[in-house]
């Protein structure tokens, strides 16, 4: 379950893998949808959203958000851009 291997920190913007999960690696989409999801929930509502879709497989990390390159390892099929700048 991807929500297992990813730890998510409001406080430092940063996602991490979670080296006590199941060390299974996801489709670059479905994180970028297991973010959407959780951003939606009522206690993160008040974030702003850290993903956006650029293109067709082509994922940015916005607003400050990082990611360890552990995590990124356990991500497939698509690309996920750092430190993109984003105005709306």
């Amino acid at each position: 379950m991807i929500s297992k291997d990813f730890i998510i920190d409001i406080s430092t913007l940063q996602i991490t893998h979670n080296p006590h999960g199941t060390k299974k690696a996801y489709p670059v989409r479905e994180f970028y949808l297991f973010l959407q999801d959780l951003f939606d929930e009522p206690e993160y509502m008040q974030l702003e959203i850290p993903i956006i879709a650029q293109a067709n497989g082509i994922y940015a990390l916005i607003h400050g958000w990082t990611i360890d390159k552990a995590g990124l390892r356990h991500l497939t099929g698509g690309i996920l851009k750092q430190e993109v700048s984003f105005t709306v």
